[in-house]
């Protein structure tokens, strides 16, 4: 991911000089925990476990990956950081 460029940065076409770019961001609380500025350290955990099962579960198209932040190293989350793909907390 780190060394991967979007094709629209590639600049080929009639009209490479246009980009239109958006993104969604979901940030809801998850049923039964309370809002990230009032859960305690000892709930958060429940976070990360609880979302790999229910996302892992969903019939989605191709394979499915679980990567665990903790698991990766610095350079990859700057670069998930960097693409806003996560937050200053996650990195």
């Amino acid at each position: 991911m780190a060394t991967r460029t979007g094709s629209w940065l590639q600049g080929n076409g009639p009209e490479a000089d246009v980009v239109i770019s958006s993104r969604v961001r979901l940030a809801r609380n998850l049923s039964g925990l309370p809002f990230r500025s009032t859960l305690s350290s000892e709930r958060a955990i429940e976070v990360p476990n609880r979302l790999k099962g229910e996302l892992l579960d969903l019939a989605l198209e191709g394979e499915t990956t679980w990567v665990s932040l903790a698991d990766t190293d610095e350079t990859l989350r700057r670069v998930l950081f960097e693409r806003s793909l996560a937050t200053r907390e996650l990195v």
